[in-house]
């Protein structure tokens, strides 16, 4: 991106009502919210392509993804993951909070997976990558794209576009 864009970004420590979260913050009984740390993040699964960020200096940099939130729930079935739009990268996100709250399957990952950041020739890389997680139920949407998630289709036994409006039952 040439950071002409009207939509940019910004130093998210400008908002007002911005507060941090730092580790895993339980914001309800069994709901989880929390950020992956940049130390626990492997970069190649890192979704910052054209995405970006004004520095406190004026200046343009690489979004840290600050602002990057996902919730992991445990419901009824078991643990489900909430996504945002993954820019952490969906692995690093599933590895951080698997290890963090000891995780072992998830019954859904639903959300916005960036995987339309990605080239169709990685999606094998990333299926196996994903594949080291036990997940019952992928229920896409927003920036997973269409083509990424027809891929995963192929990957995994049970995925479904997961559109405005869904209902799904965790």
């Amino acid at each position: 991106a040439d950071a002409k864009r009207l939509s940019g970004g910004f130093p998210i420590q400008s908002l007002r009502q911005f507060r941090p979260i730092e580790g895993i913050t339980e914001v309800a009984p069994d709901v989880f919210a929390f950020t992956v740390p940049k130390a626990r993040r492997n970069p190649h699964y890192v979704c910052c392509r054209n995405l970006w960020e004004v520095n406190e200096n004026g200046s343009i940099e690489t979004d840290n993804f600050e602002d990057d939130v996902s919730v992991a729930v445990k419901g009824n079935k078991g643990w489900s993951l909430l996504l945002g739009c993954s820019h952490a990268g969906l692995p690093n996100i599933m590895r951080y909070i698997s290890e963090e709250l000891n995780i072992e399957v998830f019954d859904t990952v639903v959300g916005g997976s960036h995987l339309c950041a990605i080239a169709p020739r990685e999606y094998p890389l990333w299926a196996e990558k994903l594949s080291e997680f036990k997940v019952k139920r992928w229920r896409l949407n927003h920036c997973t794209g269409f083509k990424a998630a027809a891929a995963m289709a192929k990957y995994f036994d049970d995925v479904d576009w997961a559109g405005c409006g869904s209902v799904i039952e965790l």
